[in-house]
């Protein structure tokens, strides 16, 4: 639920960058300014919402790369437990089956023993 936040936030910033650079650009063309002034400013508030909107971008990147390499990170650590914890099961099932298939091997020759006994 919070990466959703993270997503609402995102977006909401965004639609307010874009807003405020529309809403500047607005006022800059009904300022009462010689044209070639209004011009240039308009060029600069592009240029300088052109660099946010980079920069927004370029964070948004690197936040992915970095939630990517945490969840190689731990997708790695979880399967090197399942691997460890797999080789422990199967080590402890070839000792019980020792253990079983001796006392069988055992059980029967008493039998053996019993059975070949006169009564």
């Amino acid at each position: 639920m919070a990466e959703n936040r993270g997503n609402d936030s995102g977006s909401t910033f965004l639609a307010f960058m874009m807003g405020a650079a529309i809403g500047g650009g607005l006022a800059l063309l009904f300022a009462p300014r010689a044209g070639e002034e209004t011009r240039e400013k308009i060029r600069q508030m592009a240029d300088d919402a052109r660099k946010r909107a980079t920069d927004y971008y370029d964070e948004a990147e690197n936040r992915v790369r970095q939630t990517i390499e945490e969840g190689k990170t731990v997708y790695e650590e979880k399967r090197a437990a399942i691997i460890a914890a797999t080789e422990a099961g199967r080590e402890a099932f070839l000792e019980k089956k020792e253990a079983v298939v001796a006392a069988v091997e055992a059980g029967a020759e008493a039998y053996e023993e019993e059975a070949g006994r006169p009564e």
